[in-house]
This record gives structure tokens, C-alpha cells and sequence, in this order.
């Protein structure tokens, strides 16, 4: 039996990397100061938009302890989804491509807890989480030493830049936890002056209302014409049929990433060689086919069309 915080740290870090995981940190589930009034503020003034994630209970996402009580540690784990440099000629955020990091997280995490146990010879209390739940992963990640998060909000690794998905696992085992990093941004704001909409208006500061992303996935309501007509011209080639890639595409910390070993975040065969309006004219048959267990299906086939159309209406006008 493994009791001792360190010899117990370093089991988690060994069993991490035979898991798969291509980054692992630990930190404390005390509370992240000022966090949760930083996100109360941003709901105040409307900046999460009509994210009820975000806007139900904003102050108790400052802590791991208020998903979980009884935690004492989070392993913060990550995973590289950058496929390039395979060719993709789509206007569809490159996290979309794949299967769903939802479900491949999900399924790793929990072996990854499972076999833990077995590893350090005892049982002990777990959750895992895997960004739907209400603790702020990001800011997590950085003090366990993953990155830091960068200008555009997104939590950056010097190795893998921000093609990053997170994952948790909050338990109640003593760990010895890993130092934070700082910012490595410095004065660059490339992703800030990038965003074809003022989404980013200054650095950490993300208004939803203008986000691509939000208004290409969560907004149900029709995309109001002046953003998109500012997707569709961008000088820089836009995300913007199903999220937006923009901020990431030009952060320097995403120029050289290695591809990732994770084949299940490859996109589907039948995408690799379609382009914009091969993609818009998909039936719906189609889209469940090539799209089913991507994130994209969660637009709906309905959404999606509404997108394809808004497309349409802006390459025409560019």
C-alpha cells in the first residue's frame, strides 16, 4: 500500500503517462482565489451571454470542494488533439473533427481512476470531470502546472501550445502538488488583435456575445448578420462554420505542436477530402453519418444548415 504524498504523486504521474495522458499535474481542491467573484462579475454584465453553465452559481465554481467535499487533491490531466499536419480544408474548429473529447476523456479517466486504486493498493474517493462540470479547469491546470492561460483564455503548454483537452480527477487522497506556472505571453496580444470580432477585447477577457465559437454552437437564435459578415471576410481564414480557430491559429506557442498519438482525434476519412461547398450540402443522413460521435452533432443537423447558409451569404459578399 502507497500512502506516502510523494512515492503517492509520482505513482499518479507514472500511471498517467501509460494511460496515455500527455500532461499530468497535481494541486490542492482549495479554492481559487477571486475566481468565482471574477466569473460573478462577468455574469453581471452579461458577458457569459445565455451559457447557463456558467451563469447557475457562479461563486461555486471557485473550488473543487463544491462538487465534491470531501476532496483533498485534483490530477489534472491532459491530452494533445492537434492533427495537423493532415490536411483539412473546412471551416470547422479542429477540435470538432474527431471523436468527441467528451466521450474519450471520459472512458480514459475512469480507467485511469480504476487502475489507480490497484497501483497504490487502496481504495479512496474519486470524481472525474471533464469541462461540464462546475469547476474552472483552466485556471486548475495552470496551478497544477500544465500551462498557463494565455490572452485569449485558453490554457496554453509550451510543448503542445492550447490543442489541449483537459480532464480531471478530484479525490480525496493526500498528493503532493506540483508548482503553477507563469505566463509566458509576455507583451504579445496576436490573439487579441486576431479576433475578427472583439471578442477579445483585452488579455484573460472573453465577451461571449461576439465569440464565434458561442455564436456558431451554443446561440439559438439567428447570428447576427454584422459578426458573421466579419467572420466571413476575415483576413485570416475563419473557423466559422462549427467554432472558430483564429486566436489559436496565430499564438506562437501553436506553430511547431507535434501531432498527436491519439488517433481518435483524426478527422472522419470522408472529410479529408471535402471542401466548403461540398460540407454545406450535406443531407442530413450524411451529417449524422460522418459527424455521429463529433462534437458537431450536438449542433444538429437544423443548426448546422442555419450556419451553412449564414457561410454562404458571406463568402458571396467577400
Amino acid at each position: 500500500m502507497i500512502t506516502d504524498p510523494h512515492k503517492s504523486a509520482a505513482a499518479v504521474k507514472t500511471l498517467a503517462g501509460q494511460s496515455g495522458f500527455d500532461l499530468v499535474g497535481i494541486t490542492s481542491a482549495e479554492p481559487l482565489p477571486k475566481a468565482g467573484q471574477n466569473l460573478l462579475q462577468a455574469v453581471e454584465h452579461g458577458h457569459t451571454a445565455d451559457l447557463s453553465y456558467l451563469n447557475r452559481h457562479p461563486l461555486a465554481r471557485s473550488g473543487p470542494q463544491s462538487l465534491a467535499p470531501w476532496a483533498r487533491s485534483v490530477i489534472c490531466l491532459g491530452i494533445n488533439y492537434n492533427y495537423f499536419p493532415v490536411e483539412v480544408h473546412l471551416p470547422l474548429s479542429r477540435y470538432a473533427l474527431g471523436r468527441d473529447y467528451h466521450l474519450v476523456l471520459t472512458e480514459k479517466l475512469q480507467l485511469f481512476s480504476h487502475q489507480l486504486g490497484d497501483l497504490l493498493g487502496r481504495d479512496f474517493r474519486s470524481r472525474i470531470a471533464v469541462d461540464t462540470t462546475a469547476i474552472m479547469e483552466k485556471l486548475l491546470a495552470q496551478r497544477a502546472g500544465l500551462g498557463w492561460q494565455g490572452k485569449n483564455t485558453l490554457l496554453v503548454n509550451k510543448t503542445f501550445g492550447s490543442w489541449i483537452f483537459l480532464g480531471e480527477v478530484l479525490t480525496d487522497l493526500d498528493l503532493f502538488c506540483d508548482d503553477p506556472v507563469a505566463s509566458r505571453c509576455g507583451r504579445c496580444r496576436v490573439c487579441i488583435d486576431a479576433c475578427p470580432t472583439g471578442a477579445l477585447s483585452e488579455p484573460g477577457f472573453l465577451d461571449a456575445r461576439k465569440c464565434l465559437s458561442y455564436l456558431t454552437i451554443e446561440y439559438r437564435g439567428d447570428v447576427w448578420p454584422e459578426v458573421a459578415r466579419k467572420a466571413g471576410t476575415a483576413k485570416e481564414p475563419g473557423q466559422c462554420l462549427y467554432g472558430c480557430d483564429i486566436c489559436q491559429q496565430v499564438c506562437p506557442f501553436n506553430c511547431h505542436t507535434p501531432r498527436t498519438l491519439h488517433e481518435q482525434f483524426h478527422p472522419h476519412p470522408e472529410l479529408l477530402d471535402m471542401r466548403f461547398d461540398d460540407l454545406t450540402a450535406m443531407s442530413q443522413p450524411q451529417f449524422e453519418r460522418v459527424f455521429a460521435e463529433t462534437p458537431v452533432a450536438r449542433l444538429s443537423y437544423q443548426r448546422f444548415r442555419r450556419n451553412s447558409h449564414l457561410m454562404g451569404f458571406c463568402k458571396a459578399e467577400s
